[in-house]
């Protein structure tokens, strides 16, 4: 017994930095009502969003407004995980525990308006958090990833706008039917990109 406490003493500390760094707090809840500032509509079949606020408002309005939506996108990425790790065999533990590393390791270059926006989503759908920020940086380290484009005015012929959009996605979990137009209009308290 006496040979496991200096193993203790050092595994119990480590286990612990292990859990917080791989945890990372959020700020407050605060108190939003979603139909204040915000509203969908159907446009051509379409859902358009729109969005007014700080970050966590945006989000969550996000979040209370569409929360079928949020709570469908979830699930579907947490089908598209189990996939995956029937597919190569690896724990599902391994596979959320290196999630959350690149999430940390990318945290600090996440401007706080987005990182509050997620928590926002989250408290307004009841979507858990870390699945939330899980599918935010699973592009990092796959090929899952989409790319978008939009022009207009002088760069297009008639000035009108166009946009592109693919979805490099796997479309077994059906996340592509979850698509949103959103319009953000952010309050300018903490939205600026700071370089």
């Amino acid at each position: 017994m006496k040979s496991l406490i200096p193993l203790l003493s050092i595994a119990l500390p480590v286990v612990g930095g292990v859990y917080w760094f791989l945890n990372p707090g959020r700020g407050p809840m605060e108190d939003v009502d979603p139909n204040e500032k915000a509203y969908v509509e159907q446009i051509d079949g379409r859902i358009v969003l729109h969005v007014k606020g700080s970050g966590y408002e945006m989000g969550f309005q996000q979040g209370a407004l569409l929360r079928d939506h949020v709570v469908k996108a979830t699930t579907g990425f947490e089908q598209l995980l189990g996939s995956f790790q029937l597919e190569t065999g690896v724990p599902r533990v391994l596979l959320e525990t290196a999630l959350d590393l690149v999430y940390r390791l990318c945290e600090r270059h996440i401007p706080e308006r987005y990182r509050r926006e997620m928590e926002g989503l989250a408290d307004g759908s009841g979507a858990d958090l870390k699945t939330i920020r899980r599918a935010q940086v699973v592009s990092v380290v796959t090929e899952r990833g989409c790319s978008a484009f939009a022009v207009f005015g002088k760069a297009t012929k008639d000035g009108k706008v166009y946009h592109g959009r693919n979805f490099d996605w796997v479309t077994d979990a059906g996340l592509q039917k979850m698509a949103v137009l959103i319009l953000y209009e952010p309050d300018g308290q903490g939205n600026r990109i700071k370089t």
